[in-house]
């Protein structure tokens, strides 16, 4: 299984292009790290609730809580579609890698 289920985040900004990742597993500081590899990290690991972000080489920003199921991306505006393909097939990839961790 790839992640359970993605939706679209609505807020009050009509051209963000920001989707919600469920994921089948819990966020683990591996699959964090795995993240720097594509882009740039940023991890408060001394935060109450530990919280990650990256900014991937195509602008595409993706955050989330160690521990939690759920990661948000939010895509550019210059082609938000092409983004999110790509994202979804590098989650895929570090979701694949985590279970053969495991």
């Amino acid at each position: 299984m790839r992640w359970v289920e993605c939706k679209r985040v609505e807020n009050c900004f009509v051209s963000t292009h920001m989707y919600a990742y469920y994921l089948d597993i819990k966020i683990s500081e591996e699959f964090v790290q795995a993240f720097a590899a594509f882009g740039v990290l940023a991890f408060y690991k001394k935060f109450p609730r530990p919280f990650f972000k990256v900014i991937l080489t195509d602008g595409t920003t993706v955050k989330g809580v160690l521990n939690d199921t759920v990661i948000k991306a939010q895509y550019p505006d210059n082609d938000p579609q092409k983004s999110k393909q790509n994202f979804e097939k590098l989650l895929d990839k570090l979701l694949q890698h985590n279970r053969q961790m495991r």
